[in-house]
């Protein structure tokens, strides 16, 4: 897959320090079944399992906004220097 060729490594990993293979194309922000958003390269990054499955748990439960902001803030930056992001 593209996103994991130009991400090779967990982004999120690498925030903290932690060299770690991306396994998954994380859609940053969630599509909720939009097909344009859902297939837009630009809306994707290269993060591990283990973080996707922590980013989608922020995604599905209360209480986690800061942290999710904190991870949406963090990939825009990333994708904005690396010429594709969109916010």
């Amino acid at each position: 897959m593209l996103t994991l060729r130009a991400w090779p490594l967990c982004v999120w990993c690498q925030r903290q320090g932690i060299c770690k293979a991306s396994q998954v194309a994380d859609h940053v922000r969630q599509h909720n079944g939009d097909h344009d958003r859902f297939y837009d390269p630009a809306g994707l990054i290269g993060i591990c399992a283990s973080c996707h499955t922590l980013k989608s748990g922020w995604e599905r439960f209360p209480g986690h906004e800061a942290q999710l902001a904190e991870y949406w803030r963090y990939c825009d930056g990333l994708r904005a220097t690396q010429g594709g992001g969109r916010a």
